[in-house]
């Protein structure tokens, strides 16, 4: 339904959710704890397929089924969550804000999104929906949405955070797994 002129609507009124509206950059950005089942209708992942097909525009890497189901399982225990933000864009479009309380930096108020299928495109943390959407936790997951950013920016976007992340040292792993009893996974042997 994403790119249908007469179905590309939901049937439901849109979605409104109490958040932050920060402008950063000349880019809206909203900042909300909602529970995945409520965007995953609203959320389009631009995958770059191995099959081919159009990829114009398109960064995103495929779904591993094997990671949504280890979300899923992790959500399921007491006191596992995801506190940093799924980025999205919102694409077409636009969100509405309704500031209640501002500052200098930032506004608190109510976010209403896009009432539209496909109309946020998931820059970082598309394992992190549809493992939380799986999971028979409802626990919300914290996600930012950037308004004003094209497919260029987004892609720049996913390629910042996920190449310039850095991974543990193996060294702290043992530490760790020394110290805590467990870590999940634990480290490799020969590490």
């Amino acid at each position: 339904f994403k790119n249908s002129s007469s179905h590309s609507y939901l049937p439901t009124i849109p979605k409104v959710f109490l958040g932050t509206q920060t402008i950063i950059d000349n880019y809206e950005v909203f900042t909300t704890f909602v529970k995945p089942k409520e965007i995953l209708e609203l959320a389009y992942v631009p995958r770059r397929m191995p099959t081919g097909g159009d990829i114009k525009g398109s960064y995103q890497r495929v779904l591993k089924d094997s990671k949504v189901s280890q979300i899923s399982t992790f959500l399921n225990e007491r006191g596992s969550f995801f506190p940093n933000s799924v980025v999205c864009a919102v694409v077409g479009d636009k969100c509405k804000f309704i500031s209640e309380i501002t500052d200098e930096h930032s506004s608190i108020g109510k976010i209403e999104l896009p009432n539209s299928y496909g109309c946020l495109w998931v820059i970082d943390g598309q394992h992190r929906i549809f493992g939380s959407a799986k999971s028979t936790s409802t626990k919300p997951i914290n996600v930012t949405i950037i308004q004003g950013m094209n497919s260029f920016q987004q892609a720049n976007m996913f390629t910042t955070i996920n190449q310039k992340a850095s991974s543990v040292d193996p060294d702290l792993l043992w530490d760790l797994f020394g110290e805590l009893g467990s870590i999940d996974p634990p480290p490799k042997e020969g590490n």
